[in-house]
């Protein structure tokens, strides 16, 4: 569950903050949201979290690379796909 939690913190969550740049607070209906700045902090207070989430930090920092590196050359998931396995 750690690992999934750690998971779910640094990669999914990471993406949508990068397309909310903004500190505010996220709004839906009547329920305030935390900016993924807060989730993280209250996250990594965690011990086991934190483990998790430098462990990690490794490939998701290659999968960064990548995806700039594929979009940089205009290209689609599915094209490199279609690379992959031919």
């Amino acid at each position: 569950m750690v690992a999934f939690y750690a998971t779910i913190s640094k990669g999914v969550l990471e993406e949508i903050a990068e397309d909310q740049e903004s500190p505010k607070k996220i709004t839906r209906g009547n329920v305030m949201r935390s900016t993924f700045q807060e989730f993280k902090k209250k996250a990594l207070a965690d011990p086991q979290v934190e483990k998790e989430y430098r462990k990690l930090s490794p490939a998701y920092a290659l999968r960064k690379q990548l995806v700039k590196i594929r979009k940089g050359a205009d290209l689609l998931r599915s094209t490199i796909f279609n690379i992959a396995i031919n």
